[in-house]
């Protein structure tokens, strides 16, 4: 597929998740999801048009012109898919918690089962645990279902803990794998990026002469820093 951002092309050759930083960068998240029958766009902030999670659903399946034979078994496996009981459907939108209505977001998105997903931060309001639930079937529809998905955000340890290559939109334009980028001083200091926790460890155990590879896991950093100690 290719992403157009101001006059830059870029190719994007295998599915990914591509992390997108910049100043002003939610000026082009509109642009990019222009089109709606194969893009999914989950904007910062949300808005629900019925009373009850069902309904919300069912109206957004029909907005989208979705062709489902069994709307009760796509509603059921959209709900698997972030660990949701059957009964969350009957729940009252009102009374929805901050973090559980950015979970009813996923799930119109998720029914509609677009080629591209498109977020404005990826996890405003959500607790760790759907953190954690979220980015794994993310990964899921990456890895078994070929999709391309866009995480917006300014905040580093997002971007560089869940994306495989990132875009940066400042007065030019920069795609480049995410750990390349974020290791890269030059890049840091000239885009004025935070250094991710994850690079700011490894870079201060080089200052102590000890090599530890950089990793986007915590598990794997610290399965590294055993090794090395």
């Amino acid at each position: 597929m290719e992403i157009k951002i101001k006059d830059e092309k870029i190719k994007v050759t295998k599915p990914s998740i591509i992390g997108l930083m910049g100043n002003n960068y939610e000026t082009y998240l509109e642009e990019l999801s222009h089109n709606k029958r194969s893009v999914g766009y989950i904007k910062k902030n949300e808005y629900y048009y019925t009373n009850y999670v069902y309904d919300e659903l069912l109206l957004f399946m029909n907005r989208c012109k979705c062709e489902v034979k069994n709307v009760a078994k796509r509603m059921e496996k959209v709900l698997d898919s972030l660990s949701l009981p059957y009964s969350f459907l009957e729940r009252e939108i009102s009374d929805l918690s901050k973090g559980e209505k950015r979970i009813l977001s996923y799930l119109r998105i998720f029914i509609f089962n677009p080629k591209v997903l498109i977020i404005d931060e990826p996890f405003k309001n959500l607790d760790y645990k759907y953190e954690k639930i979220v980015i794994n079937y993310l990964r899921e529809l990456k890895n078994k279902y070929n999709k391309t998905i866009i995480i917006a955000s300014n905040n580093s340890n997002i971007i560089y803990e869940n994306t495989n290559k990132t875009i940066i939109i400042d007065k030019d334009i920069i795609f480049k794998d995410t750990i390349k980028l974020f290791s890269d001083n030059e890049i840091i200091e000239k885009y004025n990026l935070n250094i991710p926790n994850l690079v700011m460890f490894s870079k201060l155990a080089e200052k102590k002469n000890k090599k530890i590879k950089y990793y986007q896991d915590n598990r794997e950093l610290m399965k590294e820093v055993y090794r090395n100690v």
